[in-house]
């Protein structure tokens, strides 16, 4: 079973346009970052994890270079960072959508993501009904308007009452 975390989007004023937005990340090792480490930041636009990424990769050849180390030294250094990535990618995946503005909207665990979708929507949808029936009142009291008396003068074209 797979446990995914649910954003949504906060600053989408339409909650059509912002369920069409929803991301379902899964909180599970991630094979494509272990094999195809940078090539995966950039599709999930992970900017500052590649920038990290990349700084790591230019030391370790530059130090490399510098200290003399070998090829394989080099080899096995990145291939851990691969492995950091593929144990942690959805914790970055996750922390890139809180700042753009996501928020963690649900967790489900399931066998599949269109499983996580259809557990994931209800849920939602009757979450905003009760948030909107909470904050909009049934009906809406209305105020009588103040009743004028004879002595006050009206104001527009008609005359005075006592005239």
């Amino acid at each position: 079973m797979t446990i995914f975390a649910v954003h949504a989007p906060t600053n989408v004023g339409d909650q059509v346009a912002a369920a069409d937005r929803c991301a379902f990340v899964r909180d599970s090792f991630s094979w494509g970052a272990l094999f195809f480490g940078p090539l995966w930041l950039l599709r999930h636009r992970l900017w500052l994890a590649f920038l990290g990424w990349l700084a790591a990769a230019l030391l370790l050849w530059g130090g490399s270079y510098w200290l003399g180390l070998s090829g394989w030294a080099v080899f096995w250094s990145l291939a851990v960072i691969n492995v950091f990535l593929g144990l942690e990618g959805g914790m970055l995946r996750s922390a890139a959508l809180r700042r753009r503005g996501y928020e963690l909207a649900d967790i489900v665990a399931t066998d599949s993501r269109d499983d996580a979708e259809r557990i994931f929507y209800p849920r939602w949808v009757a979450k905003l009904d009760k948030a909107r029936s909470q904050s909009e009142p049934l009906f809406r009291p209305v105020t009588p308007a103040p009743v004028t008396t004879p002595s006050e003068r009206v104001i527009g074209f008609f005359p005075d009452a006592e005239a």
